[in-house]
């Protein structure tokens, strides 16, 4: 058992962390319910699907025929062993502060001042749910090595005077009622700028910032905020409205990332080819290979590896390049 990664102090004895806290997470593709939710984990290509514990057989057969991922109880929210119990409940107590934030009434005109928190802690939580997806690369991205460890001692000491950090956050309040689309969490990181989506939340955080105007693209979406309208965990926290065409159109730059994110397909199967038949695929093989993907399987198999070596014997086989016996191995044929 190691030490805990905030205090680096006592053993890492908790069970069940969240990254990411619960009371958001149950949103995402849940229904505001917990344990009702059907994610996807999107990495390098590969697409993994989870289920909460009453997500009913029939649904979940519904998205996949994997028998392994239909009664996994993997979640990938939660890891076992990275926190101790007093650093756990120190989350805890900024999520259980936090959480009334959600029930505060929004107007889609007007900011939106968060009486429900001091602003000091209300900094500290967006740091601490930062800091968690950094340094357990949940989310894919990671801070440099200072700054994860400047958010980490602000934890440890409970304390922000050292942070120097600007945060600009906004709501699309109940998007996923509202737009019957599922929201989800994911970060994007670059220099010294954050941009975090977690439900219906957008999040841009700043180390640093001196000039009175901030420009960054993140997520391929381009950022233009102003210094005097961020916080920074001195005066009341400001939640900005989004109204939900523009959540969506937000979502759907999202969308387009990780389609990009998928084209390492077509590299991953010429590499395959050249390394089986030491020469390189035929376009027109590497084609139908990629519709075969994206046109076959349920939602929760089409990007799976499983998924693409299939399609990938599927095609071979058609064009006569390999050959399957009764007892399913394959062999090259000779040309």
């Amino acid at each position: 058992m190691n030490n805990c990664l905030l205090c680096q102090q006592r053993k890492a004895d908790k069970t069940g962390s969240h990254i990411i806290p619960n009371f958001l997470t149950k949103r995402i593709n849940g229904n505001g319910k917990r344990d009702h939710e059907i994610g996807f984990m999107i990495k390098q290509g590969i697409i993994d699907t989870y289920f909460g514990r009453d997500i009913y057989e029939e649904k979940r057969k519904a998205i996949t025929d994997n028998k392994e991922t239909l009664y996994s109880r993997k979640n990938y929210d939660i890891r076992d062993h990275i926190f101790c119990k007093n650093c756990e409940d120190f989350f805890a107590s900024l999520e259980n502060k936090y959480a009334p934030s959600l029930s505060l009434h929004f107007s889609e005109d007007n900011t939106t001042k968060n009486t429900k928190i001091s602003s000091s802690d209300a900094l500290l939580f967006w740091c601490s749910l930062i800091w968690r997806a950094s340094v357990t690369s949940h989310l894919g991205s990671r801070l440099n090595p200072d700054l994860e460890e400047r958010l980490r001692l602000a934890l440890v000491s409970n304390n922000i005077d050292k942070l120097n950090i600007k945060y600009a956050l906004f709501r699309c309040k109940d998007y996923s009622q509202q737009s019957g689309r599922g929201s989800s969490v994911c970060m994007d990181i670059k220099d010294n700028n954050i941009l975090l989506f977690v439900d219906d939340f957008m999040l841009t955080m700043f180390f640093d910032m001196e000039e009175e105007k901030h420009e960054i693209e993140l997520f391929e979406i381009v950022l233009k905020l102003k210094k005097d309208s961020l916080n920074d965990g001195k005066g009341v926290e400001e939640i900005f409205p989004i109204p939900n065409t523009a959540f969506s159109h937000l979502m759907n730059s999202i969308v387009r990332v990780i389609i990009k994110s998928l084209q390492v397909l077509p590299e991953m199967f010429k590499k395959l080819h050249k390394a089986i038949f030491n020469e390189k695929i035929p376009e027109g093989i590497l084609n139908e290979i990629l519709y075969m993907i994206q046109n076959t399987g349920k939602s929760g198999d089409k990007y799976t590896v499983e998924h693409y070596i299939w399609c990938y014997k599927e095609v071979l086989k058609k064009y006569g390049l390999i050959l399957e016996n009764k007892d399913n191995i394959f062999s090259i044929v000779n040309k």
